[in-house]
């Protein structure tokens, strides 16, 4: 790991675990958009770590970023930290500088563009409610809008994170080239929520750990109980399987980009989703197998991370969704070429 990196993983993971408690995370359930929050995150520079440092980022490279989406997932953060860390990706890569709080990331096949204007009917954007911008990402171009009237038809995830859709126009600001794959969006949604299972199936891990540590059951602590060890050895295999795909697949992307020709970093992020996703049902099940009938209440904070890795498992393409992918480039390939596919 770089340097960069070392110190982000220490910062975020810091300052998540002290500003997002179960406490904190039921009030903003309860209350909605934590402006304390968004700003001191944005302090800490986390929307921008990809903008060069003369532009107030960290150059940071996709590693660098995976500890950081990581962390988000972890520590369950109710706001699109992800989504801005994404778009300043674009932004980086088209050259432009994006307006603040500029996160609502939009696929342009999604909404109807004119020369100068963008109308969209129930488009879904995470925290479109509170949305005043749109980055509109095309195949060869992306744009930036200012959104100047809509209705919003508040929806939530299974997480309780908004997903709304909305309607509207918006007006065009900056538009720009951009030399990246199709679906580029798709991609790095995919790879967005793998490195957030990740996060969060480690904080189930260790709170299974935890609490079957700390519970006694007939004399002893439930971790002594060899049913409940089978349960925590494979949770550490899941949880470490899913960590090193969904890393993995940044290190490609850093290596190989995101070109149309990029098809190592393709397949890289689309079996990263489908292991992640594929591995949410078993971390959630066996998590709250260990913990009994206190992990399914509302005042222990499990369910706040296994509620989103089930959100998580469907968004930007289920496991069924990236295994058909998979699966039809190894057909592609042929006999021939399925384990140099595999391999290369």
């Amino acid at each position: 790991m770089s340097e960069l990196t070392d110190i982000l993983q220490d910062s975020v993971n810091k300052v998540l675990h002290e500003k997002l408690t179960w406490d904190s995370l039921k009030s903003i359930e309860e209350n909605g958009w934590s402006e304390d929050l968004w700003s001191e995150l944005k302090d800490l520079g986390l929307p921008t770590l990809f903008l060069a440092e003369e532009q107030g980022g960290m150059n940071a490279s996709w590693q660098d970023a995976y500890v950081v989406l990581r962390a988000c997932g972890r520590f369950a953060v109710p706001i699109p930290i992800p989504e801005a860390i994404i778009a300043n990706w674009y932004a980086r890569e088209a050259n432009i500088q994006l307006p603040d709080n500029c996160w609502a990331l939009v696929d342009e096949k999604s909404i109807d563009v004119s020369a100068k204007d963008v109308s969209f009917n129930d488009v879904g954007i995470p925290w479109g409610r509170l949305a005043n911008y749109l980055l509109i990402i095309g195949d060869n171009h992306l744009r930036v809008a200012e959104v100047k009237n809509k209705s919003v038809k508040k929806q939530e995830n299974i997480g309780r994170d908004p997903r709304d859709l909305i309607t509207g126009e918006a007006k065009i600001l900056e538009e720009a080239s951009i030399d990246l794959c199709s679906n580029s969006l798709l991609y790095l949604g995919a790879l967005q929520r793998s490195a957030q299972i990740a996060g969060a199936a480690s904080m189930a891990f260790d709170l299974a750990v935890k609490y079957s540590g700390e519970r006694e059951q007939f004399g002893r602590s439930l971790s002594k109980f060899q049913a409940i060890q089978h349960y925590l050895s494979d949770l550490a295999g899941l949880v470490a399987s899913v960590d090193a795909i969904s890393l993995a697949a940044c290190n490609t992307l850093d290596s190989q980009g995101l070109r149309k020709n990029s098809h190592n970093s393709l397949k890289a992020i689309a079996a990263a989703k489908c292991q992640s996703s594929d591995s949410v049902e078993k971390i959630s099940r066996l998590s709250h197998q260990v913990h009994g009938a206190i992990g399914f209440t509302y005042e222990y904070g499990l369910h706040y991370v296994t509620r989103r890795l089930w959100a998580w498992r469907s968004e930007f393409g289920s496991s069924n969704y990236w295994g058909e992918f998979l699966g039809d480039l190894a057909l592609d390939a042929g006999e021939n070429g399925v384990w140099p596919l595999i391999t290369k």
